[in-house]
Order: structure tokens, then C-alpha cells, then sequence
């Protein structure tokens, strides 16, 4: 994935993070600029409390770049900036955080990384009173887009039938005939775009709408959910409520398939768990995926060797203490060519919150 080249940058200072929440303000989430101006403010002095001016300005000028990059319409609940002499990125982050400030020769690469293995980039198409609206989703803001060569209405494919059609035929059926084509063109709109860009979709409308169209479409494999329901004069903030157990059941898939590789994993006995076991197979490069619980954190010292680790029996305000373990077992894991998947609180409490399929 592209974040790890960033997230492997070299350990050069200063390295900064700046990890910001963003106060919801209708429609979008928009950013407190003068907070953010004062937590500039802020890396600066610190910075020069340390480095040069000219290393210090060189930061604060990609800082500044970063931020006039973003984009309002991907905001969600938090950004999270990283800037060092070498690398720079800015991400979305889907869920709530505290703000921070990290000055240091790397950053904690956890908030960041679970940003990119949890965030939902998306198509939602709303068809309703045989009209339909498309948006983009990411998270929880939608953004409406218009796809070409999508019919407005069923008015736009209606056709006119012959005049002994017109008077004999069911009109029920006529309905359900231009019901279907409307349907098909807006999801020949759908293939089209899928060609363009790989991504989830999720098909909010009434049952007969959803059953019709679950029967004709093309792209069932890309299709994550059908919402029942009429939102034609819904907000944004509405839709996407109706729409949040189906992502949230996305996430769930997600995470038990990630379940299922480690279970798998134990029945071929290529897995360690807890944090000791699990810092020494990164140490020895042997690490395929590491699979730990959101939230979970744990101050350590590394032992004589570098293979072990000290757990307990000391302050977290000691010397060469790295007051969370699981970012560095983070990084371990991505330089040496393997994965991490995060799972809800709770679900690896068997392995003692942490767990790692190995290469053998």
C-alpha cells in the first residue's frame, strides 16, 4: 500500500505529527483554523528550541503546504499530518481522536495506519420515486455526484408503445418493463464507473426497486449492502444514518475474515500470540500479518537482547522506556514485508489482545 513508504521513512529528525480532530459544522466537518494556526505556532517554537531556523522553517513550509492541500470534502472526524525533512502525508481519519502534537526522530504510526485499514471509500446510488442520486461517500460525508450517461428519470427511458399495446396491455406490466430498463441504464452508469475506479456500493431504495434491481445487475460482487427505504427528501445526515449498519457489517465481514486467517493459522501451528511472542517473531523477520486489538497499548523496555522485552517491574517515566511497544512491533512488522489488521477491543482476549500469523 502507498502509506508504507511513508510510514517507513527513515528516522531522521525532526520528524513531525500533528493528529486533529474536526468539529462538525453542516454539511461538512471543516477545520478550527485559528486552533490550527496556533498549533503551528506551537511546532515552530518548539522546533527552534532544538534545530536551526532554517530546518525548523523547511518543516513549517511543508506543514503549510499540507494544510492548504486539504480537502473538505473527504474530511470525516480527524486529520493526522506527518512532515519530516524527507517525507510528508495527510490523512482522513474516521474516528474520533485527541489532538497531538509528536515532535520526534519518527512518529507513532498506529492512528495513521488504522485510519487507512478502516476508512470506507464508496458509491451510493439513492433511487427513489423513479429518480436517482449518486454520492460519494468516504466515511460518513457524501458528496453528490453526477455519472454520465445516467438517465435522470424513468422518463428518460420510457418509450412509446404502439397504440394496441397502449389499450390491451396490463399497464402493470408496462410499468414493470420501463421500471427495468431505467434500472438497467443506471447500472450500465454503475459498470462504467467501476471501470474507473475499484470500489464498494451500496443501492438504497424501496423493496421492489432493490428486488429488480438485485436480480438484473451486473455488479452484485461490488454491491456491499441494499438499504430499504425511501430517503427522497432526506439529508445527507439522514441517509448516511440509514446507511451506517451496513458499513458497520462491512467492518464486521472485514474483521472476521481477518479471524479466519488466524485461525487458520493456528491450525497449522504458524502463529504466536502475546506480546513477548510476538515481539521476538518480528525481531526474527518471521511475521506475515500481526493482528491486534484497537486500542491496545503496553510500555516496555527491551531486555539484554534485543529479542526480549521487560514488560513490568518498572516506571513508564524511566529511561529507555518506549511507552507503547505495539507501535514499534508496528513498524517492525511493515519494514520486513508483512501486514496489520486491527480488530474491535475484546476480540482477540484469548491471545492476550495481540496475535501474528507467521511465515512458517
Amino acid at each position: 500500500m502507498k502509506e508504507v513508504s511513508v510510514l517507513n521513512a527513515p528516522k531522521i529528525s525532526p520528524s513531525v505529527s500533528l493528529i486533529i480532530p474536526t468539529d462538525k459544522s453542516y454539511p461538512q466537518y471543516r477545520i478550527d483554523e485559528g486552533k490550527l494556526k496556533s498549533l503551528l505556532k506551537r511546532v515552530e517554537k518548539e522546533l527552534l528550541e532544538e534545530f536551526s531556523e532554517s530546518r525548523t522553517m523547511s518543516i513549517i513550509k511543508k506543514l503549510e503546504k499540507l494544510i492548504a492541500s486539504i480537502d473538505h470534502k473527504h474530511l470525516s472526524k480527524a486529520l493526522a499530518i506527518f512532515v519530516s525533512p524527507e517525507k510528508e502525508k495527510l490523512f482522513y481519519l474516521p474516528f474520533p481522536v485527541e489532538e497531538k502534537l509528536i515532535i520526534d526522530s519518527s512518529f507513532e504510526v498506529r492512528d495513521l495506519l488504522y485510519s487507512t485499514k478502516n476508512s470506507v471509500d464508496y458509491l451510493l446510488f439513492v433511487i427513489v420515486n423513479h429518480q436517482a442520486k449518486v454520492y460519494h461517500g468516504y466515511n460518513n460525508t457524501l458528496v453528490e455526484i453526477k455519472l454520465k450517461d445516467m438517465p435522470p428519470s424513468i422518463e428518460s427511458v420510457k418509450r412509446d408503445y404502439p397504440t394496441k399495446v397502449a389499450n390491451f396491455s396490463d399497464p402493470h406490466a408496462i410499468e414493470e418493463i420501463n421500471l427495468e430498463r431505467y434500472l438497467r441504464e443506471i447500472d450500465n452508469s454503475l459498470s462504467g464507473i467501476l471501470k474507473e475506479i475499484n470500489t464498494s456500493v451500496i443501492i438504497c431504495g424501496v423493496k421492489k426497486t432493490l428486488g429488480h434491481f438485485k436480480k438484473l445487475t451486473k455488479n452484485s460482487k461490488k454491491i456491499i449492502d441494499y438499504v430499504a427505504g425511501s430517503y427522497s427528501n432526506s439529508s445527507k445526515e439522514e441517509i448516511y444514518h440509514a446507511i451506517e449498519p451496513a458499513i458497520l457489517n462491512w467492518r464486521e465481514r472485514e474483521q472476521q475474515k481477518t479471524l479466519d486467517m488466524l485461525a487458520e493459522a493456528i491450525n497449522k501451528k504458524e502463529y504466536v500470540y502475546g506480546i513477548d511472542n510476538v515481539w521476538r517473531a518480528a525481531m526474527e523477520k518471521t511475521g506475515r500479518l500481526l493482528i491486534v486489538e484497537k486500542d491496545f497499548l503496553r510500555a516496555a523496555k527491551i531486555g539484554k537482547d534485543e529479542y526480549t522485552l521487560v514488560t513490568d517491574g518498572f516506571e513508564k517515566k524511566e529511561p529507555k522506556v518506549l511507552q507503547d511497544i505495539i507501535d514499534d512491533v508496528i513498524e517492525l512488522v511493515l519494514k520486513n514485508d508483512g501486514d496489520v489488521a486491527f480488530v474491535d477491543n475484546g476480540k482477540l482476549e484469548a491471545y492476550k489482545r495481540i496475535a501474528m500469523v507467521t511465515r512458517y
